[in-house]
């Protein structure tokens, strides 16, 4: 009799030790299922993650053109001002000239006529 109670306790062991087995085998089976989506995931993020960056050397390189181009336009708004301001700075002279040469008249005007 006790032989049979051992070996009912072995067989109730190994079914324990089965019904164990199978479901660390069913977890194992879903963690492998979710890793697989992972992996899914991540390969179409790579892409995603190339394709932004490629868009983002465009938009780089669009943005260096145009900064090159405002920069160009920059520096010859400033040659603009430049020659204005020269040239500005001559009328300036050639009116005080004529100032001086019209209080000058004037003058001689007033002591002539008188």
């Amino acid at each position: 009799m006790e032989n049979e109670k051992f070996q009912d306790l072995v067989l109730s062991k190994l079914e324990q030790n089965d019904k164990f087995q199978e479901s660390v085998l069913n977890y194992l089976e879903v963690i492998a299922s979710k890793i697989v989506k992972m992996d899914e995931r991540m390969d179409h993020m790579e892409v995603d993650i190339k394709a932004n960056n490629e868009s983002q050397v465009r938009i780089e390189n669009k943005f260096d053109t145009q900064i090159s181009a405002l920069f160009d336009g920059l520096n010859a708004n400033n040659e603009k001002i430049d020659r204005v301001i020269t040239r500005l700075d001559t009328i300036e002279e050639k009116v005080e000239n004529h100032d001086i040469h019209i209080a000058v008249l004037n003058k001689r005007k007033r002591t002539s006529s008188k």
